[in-house]
């Protein structure tokens, strides 16, 4: 009996505090009609042959204090939430007041990003693929290369604030540069509620101090990428 308590229990601390989103993910706001990357990043030769080029949406779980996204074929798993999300850099020894919430702005508007090692790691987070393939691409001529769109990556990245508040990146690269990017955006009302959570605030504070500097719509998010770009090459 306390055996299948213990599994009962185990099962339901699995379902609470959990919930899944699916968005759209845009792969080609970079880049321009004829394949030319605003960005400065090094290119890999796999850039837009990549499988993972094809994604078109990206599932977000989010489960107590942890991040999984899953991509066509790939997850990352394991991200520890509050390693991409604003704090502040103290403890809150009250309510929070006006200054706090400047604080907390200016940290909104700070880039997170953290890369992945391929896993499975038990503590830490990892990316992992339902095949993994070491060769980058194939000898089709002599002296000609076929990318080979499975080859699994060396590392993927989450970034939060990728170029404006609200939009989050998910990258892949290999030993050369860049292979795959992507962009997206955070569902807010979710994401307002766990970081107000986490810094013990009550979020309808929090969102209506924050809204602001989340204006980017999906419609906007390809044009903004670009002219950002742009302007910093």
């Amino acid at each position: 009996m306390n055996f299948l308590l213990i599994l009962l229990n185990l099962f339901l601390s699995s379902c609470l505090n959990t919930s899944t989103f699916t968005v759209p993910i845009d792969t080609r706001a970079d880049v321009s009609s004829n394949n030319i990357v605003f960005s400065s990043s090094t290119q890999s030769f796999l850039r837009f042959h990549h499988a993972l080029e094809k994604s078109d949406k990206v599932k977000i779980k989010i489960s107590d204090n942890y991040l999984d996204f899953y991509l066509d074929g790939y997850k990352i798993q394991n991200i520890f939430f509050e390693d991409l999300i604003p704090r502040l850099p103290y403890i809150l020894s009250g309510a929070a007041d006006s200054f706090d919430l400047l604080n907390l702005r200016i940290m909104e508007y700070n880039r997170r990003g953290i890369a992945y090692a391929r896993g499975p790691l038990t503590s830490i987070g990892y990316f992992s693929s339902n095949q993994f393939d070491d060769t980058p691409w194939f000898t089709k001529k002599d002296y000609e290369l076929q990318p080979n769109p499975n080859y699994t990556p060396l590392r993927m990245s989450v970034t939060n604030n990728c170029l404006f508040p609200g939009l989050w990146e998910i990258s892949a690269n290999d030993q050369s540069g860049n292979l795959f990017h992507g962009w997206f955006n955070f569902p807010k009302e979710t994401y307002y509620k766990i970081v107000a959570e986490k810094i013990d605030l009550q979020w309808m504070r929090l969102k209506k101090d924050l809204h602001g500097i989340h204006p980017l719509h999906s419609s906007d998010q390809k044009n903004y990428v670009r002219k950002y770009l742009l302007q910093c090459n």
